[in-house]
């Protein structure tokens, strides 16, 4: 009888294997507020009953609602009002965010300048005269030569008073006492954040408002408006809101708006979460680009569009070039199909994947959702219970798929199994209490 050893029992330690991409549960909801809906299309929805999409908004869980003074020229304020009363909303249960310190400039460029020449024996009598008649900043005022020069803005400079009388416009409109967050709509470079800060201090101090932020900020102006605010122990603010999508826009959107979709500004994200400042996302679907796959294809953009001169402003024309030079590029193209792959795998919308992208991306970040019709309130009321895991985010971040093939190579290559007993030996672990057991049994069959 041929003597045969015993049975040795081996344990093949192997990599783990990404087994998803994409969509994720979370372990718990994800707050209401954390979906902000817009109301910028409120007088113009396609149902023509703004009330009854603002009470199936309240029915879904929204309870934060963003606005502004500019919106329709106030008629989104004055509609929002008259739902809350006519529909006997408690106001209690309502987050009132809006906006203000625009004044009328409907495209929020201060710094849109003038060059007016007058000769200097004129005086600062006609200047003065000039500036009435305008009802615009005078800037400086320097004299060369035989001539004096004054630039000139087409906004009129915000000041306290007029801050104080838009936001007691608003708050008429929405029938109100309080904002729950009053935002500065754009920054003013021409005006020193301390004063900003002081005005909205005083605002809060009369109870008008219970918090400030300020809107399309830089985070250096953040910043010096946290940093003056805690000096001299006054309220800073509590959330900034610059636009923020997963398309990172080329070039400005609007004029003077801030922009912290580039992976670039994730130290700003960062900072903001250090800090406790919400970040309150707008544009957060581009217009569109990253709620519908086909809108906009490249193939099918003329190339004055991304070439040609600038259309007159205020037109259609204008706003639709400014968006498509935006955002229409090779890098958020492939951030767009990434995304959509992930929703047709989850059973997702492209909307949804795109929102999940942000709101998986940081805790203190919430977006804006301009919901025209209830089944878009209902696909955004769904993000609550899911996420995207860490693959998914850095792929889209990164517009490209590539790491996650390599890694999922290299993973294909290393799972083999073994061609030769020399190379399972380089891939095999015994246990501490196998290894105990095959000794012994070793020892005893040798002596045996």
């Amino acid at each position: 009888m041929t003597k045969t050893g015993p049975p040795l029992i081996l344990t093949l330690t192997l990599p783990a294997i990404v087994t998803s991409f994409g969509v994720i549960p979370t372990e718990t909801p994800r707050s209401m507020d954390s979906l902000v809906m817009g109301t910028v299309a409120l007088p113009n929805v396609p149902s023509g009953d703004p009330f009854q999409l603002l009470t199936d908004a309240y029915d879904r869980g929204f309870r934060r609602f963003d606005l502004a003074r500019t919106y329709g020229m106030g008629k989104s304020e004055d509609i929002f009002g008259r739902w809350m009363q006519e529909c006997n909303i408690d106001r209690e249960t309502i987050g009132v965010v809006t906006k203000g310190g625009m004044g009328n400039d409907k495209y929020g460029d201060p710094s849109k300048c003038h060059f007016v020449a007058f000769p200097s024996w004129l005086g600062l009598s006609l200047l003065s005269l000039w500036e009435v008649l305008r009802g615009s900043q005078i800037s400086f005022f320097p004299p060369f030569l035989l001539f004096s020069y004054v630039v000139y803005a087409d906004r009129p400079m915000c000041t306290s008073e007029s801050l104080r009388s838009e936001l007691t416009a608003s708050l008429e409109s929405l029938r109100t006492d309080y904002a729950d967050l009053y935002m500065l709509h754009r920054d003013d470079l021409r005006i020193d954040v301390r004063e900003f800060v002081d005005w909205m201090n005083d605002l809060k101090r009369d109870n008008l408002i219970n918090e400030w932020g300020v809107s399309n900020w830089s985070a250096r102006r953040v910043e010096e408006a946290y940093d003056y605010a805690l000096k001299n122990g006054l309220a800073p603010p509590t959330a900034t809101s610059p636009q923020l999508s997963l398309a990172v826009p080329l070039v400005e959107v609007w004029p003077s708006t801030e922009s912290l979709s580039c992976p670039s500004k994730d130290i700003d994200l960062d900072w903001y979460k250090e800090h406790g400042i919400e970040v309150m996302g707008w544009e957060s679907l581009a217009k569109g680009f990253m709620a519908v796959p086909t809108l906009w294809r490249s193939h099918e953009l003329p190339h004055y569009v991304m070439h040609g001169p600038d259309p007159e402003i205020g037109t259609d024309a204008w706003r639709l070039s400014r968006i498509q030079r935006a955002y229409c590029t090779p890098q958020n193209y492939q951030r767009r199909s990434i995304a959509n792959k992930i929703a047709k795998d989850s059973g997702m919308t492209l909307a949804q994947v795109s929102l999940l992208y942000l709101l998986t991306k940081c805790d203190n970040i919430s977006v804006l959702v301009g919901a025209d019709r209830t089944s878009h309130l209902d696909e955004m009321a769904e993000l609550q219970n899911w996420a995207l895991d860490e693959e998914a985010l850095h792929c889209l971040t990164a517009a490209s798929m590539k790491s996650l093939e390599e890694d999922r190579a290299k993973q294909q290559q290393d799972f083999q199994m073994p061609a030769s007993i020399e190379e399972m030996r380089k891939k095999v672990t015994v246990s501490p209490k196998v290894a105990n057991i095959v000794e012994e049994k070793e020892t005893a069959f040798a002596s045996s």
